[in-house]
């Protein structure tokens, strides 16, 4: 959420806080939020992938019949 706060201020309020403060980005932050994406991202291809293996675990109506 601080990012995202953050993202806000530097699009729309041109790199400065409310208060008129600047936005300051060191290289650090930036490789720690692409870590923090990058798990994100891994989450959720990982939950993706289990409800996948899940659907096609459940048989279909077609399925169903045969059983």
């Amino acid at each position: 959420m601080k990012a995202i706060l953050k993202r806000h201020d530097i699009v729309h309020r041109n790199g400065k806080t409310k208060s008129g403060e600047n936005i300051v980005l060191t290289k650090n932050d930036v490789t720690q939020l692409v870590s923090k994406v990058e798990h994100f991202i891994q989450d959720i291809d990982v939950k993706m992938r289990e409800i996948r293996a899940n659907k096609e675990m459940q048989p279909t109506a077609d399925t169903a019949a045969d059983f």
